[in-house]
């Protein structure tokens, strides 16, 4: 009887957890097929972005909308060129992007490491971290650092492609944090937005 009641102690604590956990999202933006939240991340007070997507796809024309650095520009917002510099191997790939300036906020560049984590038929996993080691910062650029972003989409024949974005990132310079964080939020949605529209992706 006291086994049940520890165990029992231990799901009450772990639920309350989880409601803790979930309560710090808060909503950005919501509509049909499409849910976009935040957090402030403690150290940097940055946003960490978490979005939901639903598309009538499949992960093969997904994985290539994603790998695909020729249409890059046409729904990843404010995307300037994105260069393939290096296939490490058949699943990881360093990439150079160039985004533009806006107003007051210079340029700015991404190199990162994608990793392919899983890909069939009704799954997709992809990591994505800065890789700011491999080459200097490109003249008229401001290096992004702290990449931190994950795609997941799953596949079935009844919802479509439902696909899952979390990431963060810090645009370095002198960009105040609530002008990062708006940006951070605008962008993803825009990006999204675009993503809905895109059809064929190949």
């Amino acid at each position: 009887m006291p086994s049940f009641f520890i165990k029992f102690s231990v799901f009450i604590c772990l639920s309350l957890f989880s409601q803790i956990s979930q309560a710090k999202w808060q909503l950005y933006y919501q509509a049909k097929d499409l849910k976009i939240s935040y957090q402030p991340l403690k150290k940097s007070g940055l946003y960490q972005v978490k979005a939901s997507v639903r598309i009538n796809s499949n992960i093969e024309e997904f994985y290539h909308l994603l790998t695909d650095q020729s249409i890059a520009a046409t729904w990843l917002d404010r995307v300037k060129k994105v260069t393939l510099l290096k296939s490490v191997d058949t699943t990881t790939f360093i990439v150079l992007t160039h985004f533009e300036g806006f107003g007051p906020v210079y340029p700015r560049e991404m190199v990162t490491e994608s990793q392919l984590i899983e890909k069939t038929l009704t799954k997709l996993h992809i990591k994505i971290k800065d890789k700011n080691d491999y080459m200097p910062v490109t003249k008229g650029f401001i290096r992004v650092k702290n990449v931190d972003v994950t795609w997941l989409a799953s596949f079935s024949e009844t919802n479509g492609l439902t696909i899952s974005y979390i990431s963060s990132f810090d645009p370095a310079g002198s960009l105040p944090i609530w002008l990062s964080n708006k940006y951070a939020l605008s962008s993803i949605k825009t990006s999204l937005q675009n993503l809905q529209k895109l059809k064929p992706f190949k």
